[in-house]
């Protein structure tokens, strides 16, 4: 990263696997991923509304195929794509249902803790579940169980996606 993206802070990282990305949100639209999107805002609190319903907080994970818009307090968020194919359903379900509870505020303070740590780590070639052993964020979540050891397709999931 040159001395200018450093200052911004700015970062994206791609592997196959995985998206790191922290940097502007730009205007609200209605978007869709293939795969789970966790996004985190720098400062202060997100909005992400799907279809009708809306929730506000500082940490939020929108499964797959669904189709969602977020807004940001601040005009930076942090967003980490997970392909749905690399993680178990039950692990991507518990970790859904611990930021929808009272382990928001811990994750969110984790995933910021890692931003950190990447943004200032030099010559990073991306990362993968594999071979991020010294990316805060995979090593905790390896152990939290949020990453699966195998890469078998997921077979079933409590949280759908919408019909096509």
């Amino acid at each position: 990263m040159d001395a200018k993206g450093q200052q911004s802070g700015h970062l994206m990282l791609i592997s196959p696997e995985r998206v790191f990305y922290a940097g502007l949100l730009g205007r609200p639209r209605k978007r869709t991923s293939g795969g789970y999107n966790i996004y985190v805002a720098m400062r202060g609190s997100l909005a992400i509304t799907e279809g009708k319903s809306g929730l506000v907080g500082e940490l939020a994970v929108v499964p797959p195929y669904v189709p969602h818009s977020v807004e940001s307090e601040h005009p930076c968020i942090i967003c980490l794509v997970i392909e749905p194919e690399t993680v178990e359903p039950s692990a991507m379900e518990d970790l859904s249902a611990r930021i929808a509870g009272t382990g928001a505020p811990d994750i969110a303070r984790r995933i910021r803790a890692a931003y950190e740590t990447l943004r200032l780590q030099q010559g990073r070639r991306g990362f993968t579940t594999e071979n991020s052993t010294s990316c805060a964020l995979a090593k905790r979540c390896r152990t939290a169980g949020w990453i699966a050891a195998s890469s078998d397709p997921p077979q079933s999931s409590t949280i759908s996606p919408p019909a096509r």
